[in-house]
């Protein structure tokens, strides 16, 4: 899956709501569905029950949150890095091995 579907799963796990999810993220309801879906999709797993107005996180879906949450903090970091080396004049090369 792609990093982005993985950074709409994070706040989705949290919330756990579409639109409180979309909320957060400032898109709309029916893309973090959307979203969600293409995650489910290619996993080949179910990772939520959809109840009225909330999720509930299934299976291995509730033990995806965290590896998501530090894979996204990694990124993250490596950014932080490559910026903060980019304005002082030196350069440094981050590869990441993306599981799956």
């Amino acid at each position: 899956p792609s990093i982005g579907v993985l950074a709409t799963f994070e706040p989705v796990a949290r919330c756990p709501s579409f639109t409180l999810a979309a909320r957060a993220l400032t898109i709309i309801q029916s893309a973090v569905s959307q979203q969600i879906r293409l995650l489910e999709q290619a996993l080949a797993v179910p990772l939520f029950r959809r109840l009225h107005n909330t999720l509930e996180l299934i299976g291995k879906g509730a033990a995806l949150p965290g590896s998501v949450e530090r894979g996204l903090d990694a990124i993250s970091a490596g950014v932080g890095r490559v910026k903060t080396d980019h304005e002082s004049g030196q350069m440094t090369v981050l590869v990441l091995k993306v599981p799956g």
